[in-house]
């Protein structure tokens, strides 16, 4: 009998599933078994497992269509003592099955073994991003919160007992129609269970336009019925149970939900009146002592109008915090948890104190100016700042000019800050609003150094509208000297996966700014190691999204 069985549905994978097995195969423990269930391919991936020799790989079919069932039929077929379920376009590194197995013979009652994995795209094998699961490391209760409305792993980043999934949790057949249907799955299976977390990442998530996640980001209303489903799947199961969703539970389907409904505020989507239901039933369920629900109950009636009734509420939250000063911080932190904006401007603003009335800011990678610029309103309301605007594109520069305005205290370099050097720039062509109307505004300003970045953002869907523009470059010390800049006080940095490239030149043995803000979420891991490690001996670092707001140690400020 294997120790372990590796279920893998197969549908068009051809491309992907030769490799799938090679990567089985290669792995240090031999007790294993694979069971690849076909489920109605019409490419050549079938004739390509049959290619496949070993005995321990069994080609099963599947009557019944779609991920879920196929998955099933393999679990009812399986013998191993733990289920590993892997996609036919993933991948595992060679110790990942023993060291999963390890990590599990430590508790003989443990039923799910989890840890981080790596995504990776087809264009960039090599360049590979960390992910951690949902609540990692923490209580079984967190862990539990956060899996009712999401996937909190990778489908393969875990491995789970048979006995634990067969008979009674088996996939739910009823959401193959819908992407995601791994949400579903893992809540039953994780309720009440003992989880163990493993270190090792062995396991690699192939990113590509064929995703589940792909179309959610193209299509926010399959999306947010994806997001329905699997909470309603979650919610009968605790139903059978005789239980309800814990306010912990209800607050994280708020979270999830309100983003989906501020994007379809947004885009001026029909859905927005569906997901305002949603919000509004399990606002409902949650604690009076989650102050970040409290603040929702209260300004939810008011937000879900229309966007314009956002900024109304910041500025009267405003006028009236202004007398409880102690309830500002928390208040505009729920507001901002809330609308989905980010919180680095507020945390700058905690952080003035520290900068001077005629404060110099440099900003690389300005944009517009405004679109999702943190610095925005502090750069307006600061008249004494003085600010230097770097803008490689030329109509997105002209933007960035009208934006601010004719004043003596601002400078618009229009280049590129790499090495000194001509460069190649990418941005994405207007056209892709008119064949793809549901992606984000920002995805019309998205622009970098590095073409692969943006082939990179949702599995590729923007490749076909990338333009290429050769733009002027100069260093980040070429820059400082003509602007006669000999101190800076805020550096902020969204270059799109460029950051580090740029943040490495600065000498901060002549200059440290007071405040760095910089872009992480785009770096590669190993990029954003460098720039922490080159930091932290002079900043104390915090993150923020997928920002570093990085402050400068009093005992260096001179």
């Amino acid at each position: 009998m294997p120790v372990i069985s590796v279920i893998t549905p197969l549908y068009n994978k051809g491309a992907y599933v030769a490799e799938t097995i090679r990567s089985v195969l290669a792995q240090t423990v031999s007790d294993w078994e694979m069971i690849i269930v076909e489920n109605g391919s019409t490419d050549d991936g079938p004739e390509l497992v049959g290619q496949f020799l070993d005995s321990r790989i069994r080609l099963v079919d599947s009557v019944k269509r779609g991920p879920s069932a196929a998955r099933n039929v393999g679990i009812n077929l399986a013998a191993g003592e733990w289920l590993l379920f892997l996609d036919a376009d993933d991948l595992i590194e060679k110790t990942y099955l023993e060291r999963r197995l390890i990590a599990g013979s430590v508790d003989a009652f443990a039923k799910v073994v989890a840890g981080p994995w790596q995504e990776f795209h087809d264009t960039e094998p090599s360049r590979r991003a960390l992910r951690y699961p949902a609540a990692w490391k923490q209580d079984t209760k967190r862990l539990e919160a956060a899996a009712f409305a999401y996937a909190p792993w990778a489908l393969h980043a875990a491995i789970v007992r048979r006995s634990h999934v067969f008979p009674s949790r088996l996939w739910n057949e009823k959401l193959d129609a819908l992407p995601s249907e791994d949400c579903a799955f893992w809540y039953p299976i994780i309720h009440d269970a003992s989880v163990i977390w493993s270190e090792d990442n062995g396991a690699l998530y192939r990113k590509h336009r064929c995703n589940s996640r792909d179309e959610i980001v193209k299509n926010l209303e399959l999306g947010f019925r994806a997001c329905s489903g699997t909470i309603a799947a979650n919610e009968e199961f605790l139903a059978k149970m005789g239980k309800q969703p814990s306010p912990e539970q209800a607050a994280t389907v708020v979270r999830v939900l309100r983003r989906i409904w501020m994007r379809a505020i947004r885009e001026n989507l029909a859905v927005v009146g569906a997901v305002g239901s949603e919000i509004r039933r399990w606002l409902k369920k949650t604690s009076y002592r989650d102050l970040r629900m409290v603040a929702c109950r209260l300004l939810f009636t008011e937000l879900r109008r229309a966007p314009k009734a956002q900024a109304v509420t910041r500025l009267t939250i405003r006028k009236r915090i202004k007398f409880f000063p102690l309830l500002g911080m928390p208040f505009e932190r729920c507001y901002r948890a809330i609308t989905g904006r980010s919180s680095v401007a507020f945390e700058i603003r905690r952080r003035l104190n520290r900068l001077p009335d005629d404060a110099i800011v440099l900003q690389i990678g300005s944009n517009d100016g405004v679109s999702g610029d943190p610095l925005h309103e502090l750069i307006v309301h600061h008249r004494k700042w003085r600010c230097v605007f770097v803008e490689p594109v030329p109509s997105v520069f002209a933007n960035l000019q009208a934006n601010y305005g004719i004043d003596s205290r601002f400078s618009f370099v229009r280049s590129a800050v790499n090495y000194g050097e001509t460069a190649k720039f990418y941005y994405v062509d207007a056209r892709v609003r008119q064949d793809i109307p549901h992606l984000p505004a920002f995805v019309e300003q998205f622009g970098s150094l590095d073409r692969e970045h943006i082939v990179g953002y949702s599995n590729g869907i923007l490749e076909p509208y990338i333009e290429e523009l050769e733009v002027p470059g100069m260093s980040f010390q070429d820059l400082l000297a003509q602007q006669n800049l000999t101190d800076i006080h805020i550096l902020h940095i969204d270059a799109e996966g460029y950051d580090w490239e740029i943040l490495r030149q600065l000498d901060l043995e002549k200059i440290k700014p007071r405040l760095i803000l910089f872009e992480h979420h785009h770096l590669s891991q190993a990029d954003r190691v460098s720039s922490q490690q080159f930091l932290k001996p002079y900043y104390d670092i915090t993150c923020h999204g997928g920002d570093f707001l990085c402050t400068l140690r009093p005992r260096w400020q001179s």
